[in-house]
């Protein structure tokens, strides 16, 4: 729910009336966007402050085992309230803590970055990484509630914009033609009002978790450009090198659209790729690589929790609006696509 104040949260909180509330936030949210709150919600300044630092490797077992330590400490029951404050690994790590503290307890998730406010914090999945491997350890499970406010948006960075928006433009690829063709005149960098884009993008993604929460079936069309993504994110994580999830993800897309077009099947027509490439190449950074890395980038796919059989499985644009879910990869194919982009983007 996209709010200009905080009465509907307000509401929320003392409709679920906890025995005790806690908020999770890192020390940028902490600082930043957790007074806001307190400020204007009489009762959260009794909550006690759940700090952790920002960045993927927060979404670790040992952070998460240490929120459960303090919950404990901090005598946390059944009925306690957790509120998530922060980007998606504030909500995915939140979750995945409340979910799981004594066989779950309540969590309301408050996004502040662009990202998590379209997609991370918004759909029931909650996890933590292991090791190299992307959200390997998680639960489905729903929050309480999920609000925006996004005038929080006003905190982030350039960077952090840009990585948001790239869940922005798989979902206005997903949804249809008018929502591609809308894309193309939307420069992350100039769009002052994200309001109605992000009550758009909520309710794209709302579409497709409707019904289908564990990913059984057409939600997994969200996985566009997520494959190769998150072999990206663990290829630089590996290398200490630690990339937004946003920017790994556009590339994603055109490594993703270029298997599309040019892999056996040929599902997506040629101009699309060369469109959405283009679009992409514009507000993203290139990532470099060897073509010695190849190999390792494959290997990372292969530990996908998507994958079918031990095949890596790809959600592949047939054009705007419709996707092939479940495209089970030849390597030979994704090598091509991994080929083009390190000599041709």
């Amino acid at each position: 729910m996209v709010i200009s104040d905080f009465s509907l949260l307000n509401s929320e909180i003392t409709k679920i009336k906890p025995s005790s509330i806690f908020i999770l936030a890192d020390t940028n949210t902490l600082q930043f966007c957790v007074p806001i709150l307190i400020t204007n919600i009489e009762i959260l300044k009794e909550a006690q402050i759940l700090e952790i630092e920002p960045g993927e490797e927060s979404k670790a077992v040992e952070i998460a085992a240490g929120l459960w330590e303090s919950l404990i400490e901090q005598n946390a029951d059944r009925n306690s309230l957790l509120l998530n404050v922060g980007g998606g690994v504030v909500c995915d790590l939140g979750g995945f803590v409340a979910a799981t503290y004594m066989r779950g307890i309540s969590f309301i998730n408050i996004p502040t970055s662009l990202l998590a406010m379209v997609d991370a914090g918004i759909g029931g999945k909650t996890g933590i990484n292991l090791n190299q491997y992307k959200n390997s350890i998680g639960v489905f499970q729903e929050a309480k509630a999920y609000f925006v406010y996004p005038e929080f948006l006003k905190t982030l960075s350039k960077n952090e914009i840009r990585s948001g928006f790239a869940e922005i433009v798989k979902h206005y690829l997903l949804d249809n033609e008018a929502s591609y063709k809308k894309l193309v005149y939307i420069d992350p960098f100039k769009t002052a009002d994200w309001g109605e884009i992000i009550r758009e993008n909520i309710t794209i993604k709302k579409r497709f978790v409707q019904d289908d929460l564990n990913e059984k079936g057409k939600r997994a069309a969200l996985n566009l450009g997520h494959t190769v993504g998150h072999a990206i994110e663990a290829f630089f994580l590996q290398k200490n090198k630690p990339v937004l999830h946003g920017d790994a993800v556009a590339a994603g897309i055109i490594i993703e659209t270029h298997l599309a077009s040019f892999g056996n099947q040929k599902l997506l027509a040629e101009t699309y790729f060369y469109q959405i490439s283009s679009y992409l190449t514009k507000y993203f950074p290139r990532f470099y690589f060897e073509k010695s890395d190849i190999d390792e980038l494959i290997r990372l796919m292969s530990h996908d929790k998507k994958n079918i059989h031990s095949n890596i499985t790809f959600s592949l644009l047939v054009k705007p609006g419709d996707i092939l879910l479940n495209y089970e990869d030849r390597d030979l194919e994704i090598i091509k696509s991994l080929t083009y982009y390190l000599e041709n983007v």
